[in-house]
């Protein structure tokens, strides 16, 4: 009788442990692809704005592959206009740019940039992962 509970226990105890590795290992492949996914979609959305801002995507890019650390970006009218700042940022001319404001608008409505400061001249926030992904996609 020892032996059928012992062998009762064991058996328990490994396809318990069973069950619970591969539920473990499930999870994390389905978490996986699940993070491949999405970075697949992040990668054709950014695809389809480049569709419809692609000379200020363009510039943008330029402007993070000059110098990585930057993450702000300011919308001024024209070059005319004197701009120094202590942090460097991106600087966007709506004179040469004339549809920026409608175009970091739509940026803004997906989250890849946020709005940190309203006024004459907006300053906005890129977000790491929109500034990762526009220069991995070129």
């Amino acid at each position: 009788m020892p032996f059928d509970l012992v062998s009762a226990l064991t058996g328990f105890l490994l396809g318990t442990a069973t069950g619970a590795a591969g539920r473990y290992l499930a999870d994390r492949s389905t978490d996986q692809r699940r993070r491949r996914e999405s970075q697949a979609q992040a990668l054709n959305q950014l695809a389809s704005i480049r569709a419809r801002a692609s000379e200020l995507l363009a510039e943008i890019e330029a402007d993070l592959r000059k110098s990585p650390h930057l993450r702000e970006l300011i919308l001024l009218p024209n070059e005319r206009m004197q701009y120094t700042h202590a942090q460097d940022r991106v600087v966007i001319y709506e004179e040469s740019q004339p549809k920026a404001r409608s175009q970091l608008t739509l940026l803004e409505g997906i989250g890849y940039i946020e709005q940190v400061s309203n006024g004459d001249f907006p300053l906005y926030r890129l977000r790491e992962s929109f500034a990762t992904a526009l220069t991995d996609l070129s």
